[in-house]
């Protein structure tokens, strides 16, 4: 069907209606980059769906990211034997697993992160929230799961976390139900565990790449060796604590994990885990 050429509009009406339809094509353009915005914006919040939990300590996203939970360390699912990463639980790993998995499994997390964004192992690092506002960090160590291991420049919920522990290790719950006192000696001949180690200290110092060690027995090959690691050595300065005065010669209990690469070790990341008795 012809149109009435009068109801055309004039070549000022197009050039005009021209003009409107540039307006509309810039504002749909804009109102595109504004739902962008917003998806972005979505994305600023930070709220994903959990795709898979590896264990106690580690989760994957829907989106294939794989997140380090900041703050804490709890037993491991696997272990590398003969170069090889194989299924070999630790005590409580199953439990850490099945107590995170009830928390985030396939739902949605929100992730809040702190001064350092990557592992060593490009995972990211982050205080993971439940949908009902929980953070499953600090759950994890609340109920006995875990222990409190932050490295510096990482802080955030610090003072909460180790109150979070101190109730479970007065609740006895989860690993702390079983854990031993236990000499250096004794302590030299695990291949791993959570113990709270007994005895005097008779050495320490600085070593390599700055890390601050603390022995019990310098002589013997297999002793074991407590290290604290030098990006968290502030956190002792903020405590008025300096290890190398106030813990040679001392009495000591020292509370955490030990693992064994060559020589067993101690991780120290923050002062409350010494008590000079």
């Amino acid at each position: 069907m012809v149109r009435d050429p009068w109801s055309l509009p004039s070549p000022r009406l197009r050039r005009a209606g021209g003009v409107r339809y540039f307006l509309v094509v810039c504002l749909a353009a804009l109102a595109g980059l504004c739902s962008g915005c917003a998806k972005e914006a979505s994305s600023e919040n930070n709220v994903y769906l959990v795709r898979s939990v590896a264990d106690g300590d580690t989760i994957e996203l829907q989106d294939g990211r794989r997140v380090r939970y900041i703050g804490i360390d709890t037993p491991e699912t696997r272990n590398k034997v003969g170069g090889q990463w194989v299924y070999d639980p630790e005590e409580y790993a199953e439990d850490a697993k099945k107590f995170n998995e009830s928390l985030v499994g396939g739902n949605k997390v929100r992730l809040e992160f702190d001064a350092e964004r990557k592992d060593k192992y490009g995972r990211d690092l982050a205080f993971v929230y439940t949908d009902n506002g929980l953070m499953a960090n600090e759950e994890l160590v609340r109920e006995g799961y875990s222990l409190v291991y932050y490295l510096l420049p990482n802080r955030k919920h610090l003072e909460g976390f180790m109150e979070a522990q101190r109730t479970a290790m007065e609740n006895k719950a989860g690993l702390w139900k079983g854990i031993k006192v236990i000499t250096p000696d004794e302590a030299g001949k695990l291949s791993w565990g959570y113990c709270v180690v007994r005895g005097r200290v008779n050495y320490s110092g600085r070593e390599g790449r700055g890390s601050f060690t603390i022995g019990f027995d310098g002589e013997k090959e297999n002793s074991l060796k407590c290290i604290i690691p030098a990006r968290n050595l502030p956190l002792f300065k903020e405590f008025g604590v300096d290890p190398a005065i106030d813990y040679t010669g001392k009495n000591v209990e020292i509370t955490g994990k030990v693992k064994k690469g060559g020589s067993p070790v101690l991780m120290i990341v923050h002062p409350y885990q010494i008590r000079v008795l």
